[in-house]
């Protein structure tokens, strides 16, 4: 299934400027599960994570029901395109390595 694609379809309508919109996979620990970062103007952040996070919580639930079907998990982070993307690539490192601490 291309997450992606399914994403873009879902925050078409909701952000102001959509042709700046960046959605990337991020690396993840396995196959079934899969990490986007989509990252927008600092604007369409806001409209995206909607008042108390609810719009990006409904989004996550709707990407989570159609990635059930195929036995997978996906996350979903937001970010503003000032953030290097640096920034997220290392996140994911850190939590890998505290899972890997807290298993010893």
């Amino acid at each position: 299934m291309d997450y992606i694609e399914v994403i873009r379809h879902f925050i078409e309508p909701i952000v102001f400027e959509f042709d700046k919109v960046e959605i990337q996979e991020l690396p993840a620990n396995s196959k079934k599960e899969h990490i986007f970062l989509i990252r927008c103007t600092d604007q369409d952040v806001g409209r995206l994570i909607g008042r108390h996070g609810t719009t990006i919580n409904a989004l996550r639930e709707v990407i989570s029901i159609a990635a059930k079907n195929n036995n997978e998990y996906v996350r979903l982070k937001v970010a503003s395109l000032s953030e290097p993307f640096e920034n997220f690539e290392s996140d994911e490192k850190k939590e890998e390595e505290e899972k890997k601490e807290d298993c010893e």
